[in-house]
């Protein structure tokens, strides 16, 4: 054998960690692994930094629910229920008959007082307590009729035709689902940037939908605090407990009838401080 082909045969021999195309690491060369791994690091970092920046101007809480001020409705006057004309979850409008009571007893005091009041002559004493003694009896006839103070659903119906109510005693409730507003609990650590006007986001378990609001007002107390047995930390062995703080957040614009919003619902609310 010749040297020229000895020396061919030597220079033909590959590299160790070369390739076809040049000197660049194989796939599965250490340099490779590492710069993929360096390249993955970045990529977090950026989305860590991307996070931060996305939720550092924002407080968020899934402690929150739908609520609204509800309207009880009582008997304003005691007597017998002669008709009940609504149902449970039946809408009403604001004016409109919920509950009639006998009138019969009622109709007889206005006959006997404006019976009296035109036995009375001129304007003496007993002609202005006769009038006033007529116009006591035609406000409880009118108190007969029972009805919506707003527009609602009926719920929580106690009344049935033929009983006997006492005046102050309560029939039902109206709830106005026109009215509602967002009361979310955040910790109070959560405050120290919040305030009223604030942009606001609630999305609604239910429906998964999200409705845009805004802060209206902070309670001035804890949730604790307004409970019916509110904590005592004088007594007793203390362990410091983060306090939440009702926030009412009202809607910019009102349900729309397709996903209306009911009192109790359970949301999600963002509060955005900047």
């Amino acid at each position: 054998m010749s040297a020229e082909t000895v020396v061919a045969d030597s220079n033909s021999k590959a590299v160790p960690g070369a390739t076809k195309a040049g000197n660049s690491p194989e796939p599965g060369s250490p340099s490779r692994i590492k710069g993929i791994l360096i390249a993955a690091l970045v990529v977090l970092a950026l989305a860590g930094a991307l996070t931060w920046l996305h939720y550092r101007n924002q407080v968020s809480t899934d402690d929150a629910q739908v609520d609204a001020h509800l309207f009880p409705v009582a008997s304003r006057i005691s007597g017998s229920v002669a008709e009940v004309l609504v149902n449970d979850n039946q809408a009403v409008k604001a004016g409109d008959a919920l509950v009639k009571l006998d009138p019969r007893d009622f109709e007889t005091r206005v006959e006997q007082a404006r019976a009296a009041s035109a036995a009375t002559h001129g304007n003496s004493p007993e002609a202005a307590i006769a009038k006033a003694n007529l116009d006591a009896a035609q406000l409880q006839l009118s108190f007969a009729t029972i009805v919506a103070p707003a527009n609602g659903v009926v719920t929580r119906r106690s009344v049935e035709k033929g009983q006997v109510v006492q005046a102050g005693q309560g029939l039902l409730v109206i709830v106005p689902l026109d009215n509602v507003f967002v009361t979310a609990n955040f910790k109070e650590t959560q405050l120290a940037g919040v305030h009223p006007g604030q942009r606001a986001e609630v999305t609604v378990d239910t429906y998964g939908k999200t409705f845009r609001g805004h802060v209206d007002s902070i309670s001035g107390a804890s949730g604790a605090m307004l409970s019916l047995l509110p904590p005592e930390n004088a007594t007793g062995n203390f362990v410091k407990v983060v306090q939440r703080i009702p926030v009412k957040i009202v809607l910019d614009e009102a349900p729309s009838e397709s996903a209306p919003l009911r009192p109790g619902m359970g949301v999600d609310a963002i509060i955005f401080l900047n």
